[in-house]
């Protein structure tokens, strides 16, 4: 999986932190350690799925993360994505995963 196109990358899941005034806020942290990650935009908008319909920007390619779900994002190359689906286990291993995203144009980074 390396190339040009492949670089360090996070997944991110929400989690309850305090802010600076001791108020309970949502703040992003990384799932695991950074890991290798291809990132390739859809030509179109794409719609995946059996009888619920996903639809994607992009899709990513990393190894097998336990316990990732929708409610997760990945930041790769200073882009934020939204994890929009289930990460599919293609030859059914838990080796890598596949990960439908959509663009999240709020945020930029690890923010």
């Amino acid at each position: 999986m390396r190339s040009d196109r492949v670089c360090r990358g996070e997944i991110q899941q929400r989690v309850k932190g305090k802010n600076g005034a001791g108020e309970s806020v949502d703040v992003w942290q990384r799932v695991g350690p950074r890991r290798w990650m291809d990132v390739r935009d859809l030509t179109g908008r794409e719609r995946v799925g059996d009888s619920t319909n996903y639809v994607a920007d992009a899709r990513g390619f990393c190894s097998w993360v336990d316990g990732v779900d929708a409610d997760m994002r990945v930041v790769w190359r200073g882009r934020t994505y939204r994890i929009v689906a289930p990460p599919i286990d293609k030859n059914g291993q838990r080796r890598d995963m596949e990960l439908l995203l959509e663009y999240d144009h709020g945020h930029q980074g690890n923010s």
